[in-house]
């Protein structure tokens, strides 16, 4: 709402009903007003701030930065309501032709006498894929090999083509790549034991999240657990209580927000499907020379070959993000602070650029209790139960097999201090990317696509500067 619409106040039996509208010939936002009964001259006018939101317990959360008793009362009354239920389960809604179930081991039947053939909608694959083993071609009925950026669904089809074809997604990997289900994927490894909980209390039965992943909530249909751990961290003095609300199927930052206050939480979650997540408040900062200590997160490249087996492997060479202003809490609205995404911004602000070769020993040197090698260590066994939880299970909510399945994933992550003082990081996941952007990577080492076919459809992984993981 506008200043305008914002001045109305809350009724359950509203007298008006109000929308934006967006006017594109003058690029105006304008606010449309009507009522909802007969209205008398000098009667208020109100609005329903919780509008189609019907379930009790939900509507109460909704209302909770104007009526917050109502919600108390309710949570009050029946404290396990807020506990996970099947409502909260993985729902289907990606629409895919599911692959049959192929026997355990079966191989893939591409030819080796010849190059394999490559149908990609991307460039730079065109650009660096360079090794002898592979060309190009225009149709995708003569692939070996499809490369494409759009969310292939037919897995039950490709086994119907008359020669064996390659595609570099898995069935149902949307688990790890859209943010609510990684949460919810995340939350997995926990309760079948694969990773130990956070260190947290208060957290809602169900919800408990491994302790490489900040406490996250899906803003729709959790966000009565979002707002009752809202009000139990009101009183702490940690800086524990500041969240980022986070669109679960974009990236580049878009649309997200760092958040300290009850009120625009809650009205973040109507402007989209978004997770809530416990924003890192105490992050291993990175001292950058002529700026002073920033935020920075790093990327590593897994390559998925196979479910059943698990066979996982992590590309050595990472990449990294930072800041462009120093660390701190005081102002949450400052995107050159909070963020540091900063190559898709307006206006082409610069992304510092530090290769890995080079950030280690920096790191290194920063920080001489500890060394990057152990960040490392910590960070590929963080991956390695992260894909454990995310195989273990049945489609929907686990990715499945496919013998035609390749994939290459980005996860983004930061290192934050554990326990009192600084003496212990822990690395955290922030979200893992399908088709990520590669001009970096192929920039700074132009060899990383050939490395990636070789590893995904050739099995030469003893060539490769990779890590086996699973």
């Amino acid at each position: 709402m506008d200043e305008f619409g914002s001045r109305l106040q809350h009724s359950d039996d509203p007298t008006f009903k109000m929308s934006p509208f967006i006017y594109g010939q003058d690029r105006l936002g304008y606010t449309l007003m009507w009522p909802l009964c007969d209205v008398d001259v000098g009667e208020g006018a109100t609005r329903d701030y919780a509008y189609g939101v019907e379930k009790p317990l939900q509507r109460a959360a909704q209302l909770c930065p104007w009526h917050p008793e109502r919600f108390l009362g309710m949570i009050e009354a029946k404290p396990d309501c807020l506990d996970a239920t099947a409502e909260h389960a993985q729902e289907e809604r990606c629409g895919e032709a599911l692959p049959s179930q192929f026997p355990q081991g079966q191989v893939s039947s591409c030819p080796t006498h010849r190059p394999l053939k490559v149908f990609t909608d991307q460039e730079i694959v065109k650009s660096f894929v360079t090794d002898s083993s592979f060309a190009f071609v225009d149709k995708e009925e003569d692939a070996d090999i499809l490369w494409i950026a759009t969310h292939f669904k037919d897995f039950k089809g490709l086994e119907e083509r008359e020669h064996f074809t390659f595609i570099n997604q898995f069935p149902c990997e949307n688990v790890v790549t859209c943010k609510d289900l990684l949460v919810r994927t995340s939350r997995r490894a926990v309760s079948q034991g694969i990773s130990s909980a956070a260190e947290t209390t208060g957290t809602p039965r169900g919800m408990e999240v491994p302790d490489w992943l900040p406490e996250s909530y899906e803003m729709v249909t959790e966000l009565p657990q979002l707002v009752a751990r809202y009000l139990a961290k009101e009183d702490d003095e940690d800086d524990s209580n500041i969240w980022i609300c986070k669109p679960w199927n974009l990236g580049r930052s878009i649309d997200s927000h760092v958040v300290g206050n009850l009120a625009q939480l809650v009205q973040l979650s109507l402007t989209g499907p978004k997770v809530a997540c416990r924003y890192l408040s105490r992050p291993v900062l990175f001292n950058r020379p002529g700026v002073g200590k920033v935020k920075f997160d790093y990327r590593y490249i897994v390559f998925l070959n196979s479910v059943q087996p698990l066979e996982l492997y992590v590309y050595k060479v990472f990449w990294l993000r930072f800041a462009n202003r120093p660390f701190t809490l005081g102002k949450l609205e400052d995107y050159h602070t909070h963020f540091t995404v900063m190559n898709y911004i307006d206006g082409g602000t610069k992304l510092h650029q530090i290769n890995c070769e080079e950030f280690a020993p920096m790191f290194d040197e920063q920080y001489p209790q500890t060394n990057w090698e152990a960040v490392e260590k910590e960070t590929f066994q963080v991956i390695k139960e992260l894909f454990v939880a995310a195989v273990s299970g049945q489609a929907p909510s686990a990715i499945v097999p496919s013998v035609h399945s390749r994939a290459l994933y980005a996860l983004d992550l930061m290192v934050e201090w554990r326990g009192e003082g600084e003496n212990q990081m822990r690395p955290q996941v922030l979200e893992v990317n399908f088709t990520p952007d590669c001009v970096r990577a192929c920039k700074y080492h132009p060899q990383f696509f050939n490395h990636a076919f070789k590893t995904l459809f050739l099995d030469q992984a003893e060539d490769c500067p990779v890590v086996r993981l699973a």
